[in-house]
This record gives C-alpha cells, sequence and structure tokens, in this order.
C-alpha cells in the first residue's frame, strides 16, 4: 500500500521553515566548532562531549581519570580523558 501524506504551504509558511531550519544548523555548527576550540570543559559540557552521565564521570575520576582544579573549578581535559580512557583498554580473548 503507498499511503501518502501531501502538506501543502503558503509561501509565508515554507520561508518560515526554511528559516528555522537554516538557524538550528548554523546554531548546531556553532556549537560543534566552538567544543573543539576548548581542551577542557567544565563537567556539564563534558558530559555532553563524552555521552557518559555526571556520577559515571565522577566514577572515572575515582578510578584515575585526571581532573585539573582551577579555584575550586574542576576542569576535565579532552586529552588526558582520551589517553586514560585508551588506558582502560583490555583485550579480551574470545570463548
Amino acid at each position: 500500500m503507498n499511503n501518502k501524506i501531501q502538506i501543502i504551504l503558503t509561501n509565508d509558511q515554507l520561508q518560515a521553515l526554511q528559516l528555522q531550519t537554516l538557524l538550528a544548523v548554523k546554531q548546531g555548527i556553532k556549537q560543534a566548532t566552538a567544543d573543539q576550540s576548548k581542551p577542557f570543559l567544565n563537567l556539564k559540557d563534558f558530559t555532553a562531549w563524552t555521552g557518559f552521565t555526571a556520577p559515571t564521570i565522577r566514577k572515572f575520576v575515582e578510578n584515575g581519570l585526571p581532573v585539573a582544579d582551577v579555584n575550586g573549578q574542576k576542569l576535565y581535559g579532552k586529552e588526558d580523558y582520551i589517553k586514560w580512557l585508551k588506558s582502560q583498554e583490555k583485550v579480551t580473548e574470545k570463548a
């Protein structure tokens, strides 16, 4: 069965949709490139960058993940994280 839905937009609606899409893409690019230029991140940004939750990051720190303490603020280094993560790799034998 070939079910299709047709959406008809006025020119104003189409232009508004195009503008919203363009703004969303630009914001995404801006955020992605801004994150790349920061070698150290606070916990909120670090969790977004790694995809892990704050409690998981805290466990990583307990297990040796380096963290910088600058005037009481903890900062997490991207390069240190990658090095630490690689140090945690283990070869497992296939059964």
